[in-house]
């Protein structure tokens, strides 16, 4: 990625890149705003299946209707940049986006990551910053020759706990997915084990205790690594309703400055549908922003 990225102040960042990201950048690029679109990963139509219902299109493929989405965005010079997003701050004027690889500006932000996976445990967000992590990238330093957690959805996130285990002193691994480690060997501080996690809590000590059905562990700190920051995350204010983020049907989120498309504000989860509302979202930022711009300059 280029570093001058991160020196500019971009109109709209977009985190996602799938169908309702990328018509919600192109939306903005036609009314000539200045975009950066996030995607950490493969976008999230690389499957075979087909879909029946995106109009004009019968019996396409997952595949090559991301191939479709991608070099329509390019036509308007538009590319994805490659960092996973683990925060975003609002100071006012403007936010700044945290990635694991650089720190950005934008006047407003368009989440659009996705579904989100799963609901927070219970207590996972009452600690964050003070206990639990989603990025060992970012927060692993803290954890220096202390015990971790870790909780993984894909075998991608092996990845970043072997840096973890560089820095920590001991690292429970709970994968909540097939064949763990099974390229490489794990780290000798790192210890595999089995359970699906439940609840956090910490004892008066400020240790954090995790459960895992009947059996807990206690440790220094959690990372729950998911494909992407849950919007909770990111955002620790937004308005979250059971596992959707809440928006009005101009894409607004309760945040002002931000809004949401795609399969992360709710069923159904339909890729037209994402990217209806990717449309929407893009129009209400560019309404936003040029408000915004009114107002200062009177």
């Amino acid at each position: 990625m280029s570093t001058s990225l991160a020196s500019q102040r971009f109109d709209i960042a977009i985190i996602g890149a799938g169908p309702a990201g990328l018509e919600a950048a192109i939306t903005a690029k036609i009314r000539n705003k200045s975009v950066i679109i996030f995607e950490s990963g493969a976008t999230h139509l690389a499957g075979e299946h087909k879909i029946e219902n995106y109009l004009g299109l019968p019996d396409v493929t997952g595949q090559k209707l991301n191939r479709k989405f991608v070099a329509h965005a390019k036509n308007f010079d538009l590319e994805i940049t490659a960092d996973r997003i683990t925060e975003v701050i609002d100071f006012g004027e403007f936010f700044s986006i945290q990635g694991e690889n650089n720190l950005y500006e934008a006047r407003s932000v368009i989440l659009a990551t996705g579904s989100v996976r799963a609901t927070p445990l219970p207590g996972e967000t009452k600690f964050l910053g003070h206990g639990v992590s989603y990025c060992a990238t970012c927060d692993g330093r803290a954890y220096r020759d202390k015990d971790t957690v870790v909780i993984a959805y894909a075998a991608s996130d092996e990845t970043e706990t072997r840096f973890l285990c560089q820095l920590a002193a001991h690292v429970y691994y709970y994968p909540q997915y097939a064949d763990a480690f099974s390229q490489e060997p794990p780290p000798k501080n790192l210890e595999l084990a089995q359970g699906r996690p439940a609840n956090i809590t910490q004892s008066e000590d400020k240790k954090m205790v995790v459960s895992f059905g009947e059996s807990t562990v206690s440790v220094d700190g959690v990372f729950i690594f998911r494909p992407t920051s849950p919007p909770w995350r990111l955002l620790p204010d937004l308005n979250i309703e059971g596992n959707r983020v809440v928006i009005d049907r101009a894409g607004k989120t309760n945040l002002p400055g931000v809004f949401a498309a795609g399969d992360l504000t709710g069923a159904p989860y339909q890729y037209i549908k994402a990217a209806g509302e990717g449309n929407v979202a893009a129009l209400s930022a560019v309404t936003y922003l040029d408000t915004v711009s009114k107002l200062q300059s009177l």
